[in-house]
């Protein structure tokens, strides 16, 4: 069934929902008794572009790279061969399968150690000398899983 009301119309019900971890970072809105627009949506690609591609110069995005280092020596050259590369947190690798646990917040638990990936710095520039399509090909991320690992990587295309 398709709905003709849109996110827009529920803007200040969705500030008062979204929580304070979110999308793998941290949300801090302002105090509510100051009135100050924080959150946009945007009804389709091209108009939140136009306001991305607008955005001051200062500052970089950061996006998902394709390179998977398996080892430190790799990662090392990876960030020697490109300057604008960072290593950055992107998920969890299962260290067991999960099982049931007493006292444990979910179903399911399982210890995991963190996975060590690379993003990589781009220009705000560069963004918008790329145009749309490239913009919305690089610059978002996903949260995937798998029986070994949950990670933070880019949103494949379809």
């Amino acid at each position: 069934m398709k709905s003709e009301a849109r996110v827009s119309d529920f803007i200040k019900a969705l500030r008062a929902a979204l929580p304070v971890n979110f999308a793998g970072g941290g949300l801090f809105p302002p105090e509510l008794d100051i009135s100050r627009y924080w959150l946009s949506t945007y009804p389709d690609r091209a108009s939140l572009f136009h306001c991305v591609s607008r955005l001051p110069s200062s500052g970089c995005w950061l996006i998902p790279t394709k390179e998977r280092p398996q080892t430190l020596s790799e990662l090392d050259a990876f960030l020697s061969a490109d300057h604008t590369q960072l290593p950055l947190h992107c998920g969890y690798a299962f260290l067991e399968n999960p099982k049931a646990r007493l006292n444990s917040l979910t179903k399911h638990h399982c210890y995991a150690d963190n996975v060590i990936g690379l993003g990589k710095r781009l220009n705000p520039i560069e963004v918008r000398w790329g145009k749309q399509d490239n913009f919305f090909r690089l610059a978002f991320w996903t949260l995937t899983e798998n029986d070994a690992a949950i990670l933070i990587e880019s949103v494949k295309e379809d």
